[in-house]
């Protein structure tokens, strides 16, 4: 007759099951992360399983935290506060302490002493790097509103590992500095609103086998992603081949899991065939990031030239700067505002 098991052996033997097929939903904040997370948890679809979400939540470490409060209310997972050494489970977010970082290690929880006396706390890269180490591609890394870049070099960690990735819309975002940050890495998959994004999750999970799109440079052949850019080219009027590979693959994988295609042969034909999908997919490719000074090293660069220039004119000289690709027009204000404090108040006297 078989001996059975001991039922402390049973409970132990589902919980290793349980955490080796867990996805851990990471997701970083700082300024204005609030509503961003309230957003996020309240419209994650009831149907989502397997998961639990870590949150790295900037906030004073003096303070005491009301995100447990708060949070709870807005969702049915159970929300508690973070404890060292906890073993994580299924449908419950974990807030982290004030002042102390939070890191996974094997299936548990790890709280750690900040390091460093100044700087962001907790810090959304050490969630970000523990989870590309623990547990790979079982993670997906979400970066929500905030300043400063904390989170961007864990993004990317996230990405090498195999790993979701997704960053807030920056339109979306009280404070856009953390998404657009994490964007700009390269390493983001999907760019949403945060009442978006469990649906994503879900239908990313639900599809694991979706059809991975990998080139190194951009292809012109007669390749399906050659004859995709192909196509794109000939009806946008838009050269790709100096975009980035892997950013522009991203985006065709979000299209393939958007249309339920089972691998790129299928998406060619339903591309040539289907009034509307070259422009849908021209859109979901070149997705509109813009602010006012966003990349504070180029105007800093940009200011030098623009001396040079204006120490070279006369007053009624003209001076044209074309500011081509900017969105919605932030960048050219930018310019506009750098060029008028450069003038110093006599901008009537050029053209």
């Amino acid at each position: 007759m078989p001996k059975e098991k001991n039922p402390k052996v049973l409970e132990q033997d589902q919980t290793t099951t349980n955490s080796k097929s867990l996805f851990i939903i990471g997701i970083g904040a700082s300024a204005g992360g609030l509503e961003a997370l309230q957003d996020f948890l309240s419209n994650l679809p009831t149907n989502l399983s397997n998961v639990a979400i870590i949150i790295a939540q900037h906030m004073s470490p003096t303070h005491k935290s009301m995100l447990v409060q708060l949070l709870s209310r807005e969702t049915r997972l159970q929300v508690s506060e973070a404890l060292h050494g906890e073993v994580i489970e299924e449908n419950k977010v974990y807030i982290t302490p004030p002042d102390k970082d939070i890191a996974i290690v094997g299936n548990s929880i790890e709280l750690r002493r900040t390091i460093m006396p100044t700087g962001p706390k907790p810090c959304v890269d050490v969630l970000f790097n523990s989870m590309a180490s623990n547990i790979g591609s079982r993670s997906i890394g979400v970066i929500l509103s905030g300043t400063g870049t904390d989170g961007a070099a864990g993004m990317k960690a996230l990405k090498e590992a195999g790993a979701i990735t997704i960053a807030q819309e920056p339109q979306t975002a009280k404070y856009n500095g953390m998404p657009l940050a994490a964007i700009e890495t390269g390493a983001v998959d999907m760019v949403l609103p945060p009442d978006k994004m469990g649906e994503e999750i879900r239908e990313s999970l639900l599809h694991p086998e979706q059809q991975r799109v990998i080139a190194n440079s951009m292809p012109m052949d007669d390749s399906p992603l050659g004859q995709i850019f192909k196509i794109l080219s000939e009806r946008a009027g838009t050269d790709f081949s100096n975009y980035k590979p892997s950013t522009i693959c991203r985006r065709l994988e979000k299209r393939f899991v958007t249309l339920r295609m089972p691998n790129i042969e299928t998406y060619v034909d339903y591309l040539l065939k289907t009034p509307g999908e070259a422009e849908a997919l021209f859109n979901n490719i070149l997705i509109g990031v813009t602010s006012f000074f966003r990349d504070q090293d180029a105007y800093n660069a940009l200011k030098l030239i623009l001396e040079k220039i204006i120490a070279g004119k006369k007053v009624g000289d003209p001076i044209r700067i074309w500011v081509p690709g900017c969105a919605t027009g932030e960048e050219a204000y930018s310019i506009a505002i750098l060029l008028s404090d450069l003038l110093k108040g006599k901008t009537q006297e050029y053209n």
